[in-house]
């Protein structure tokens, strides 16, 4: 009974642990960081092979501290690198949204 108790106590100390940082693999190795809120989501980010679009779809505290502590520059040189695709993208959207607008309200 003993046993049983110790091994859910430490599984809700490492639950609570994981629910309080995010961990984060780069290419220079890993770094840990605090979270905004109590939650699994983004415990644990390869962003070894990150684009924009996922820089954008994670978590806004590792995407701030990537952008503004890590890999600024490295950023800069993605988004230049695909800023005709982004404006085609948006072009999309809107075209898309234009045409359910007039579905919409015909």
């Amino acid at each position: 009974m003993k046993t049983i108790i110790a091994v859910l106590m430490i599984a809700a100390v490492v639950a609570g642990i994981l629910l309080n940082i995010h961990i984060i693999r780069l290419d220079e190795g890993f770094e840990v960081i605090s979270k905004d809120q109590m939650t699994f989501r983004d415990t644990y980010a390869d962003v070894r092979n990150w684009g924009l679009k996922d820089y954008m779809s994670h978590a806004p505290r590792i995407r701030n501290y990537l952008l503004y502590e890590k890999q600024y520059a490295s950023l800069m040189k993605i988004v230049e690198n695909n800023k005709s695709t982004f404006q085609d993208d948006a072009n999309q959207l809107m075209d898309s949204a234009k045409k359910k607008f007039n579905e919409l309200f015909k």
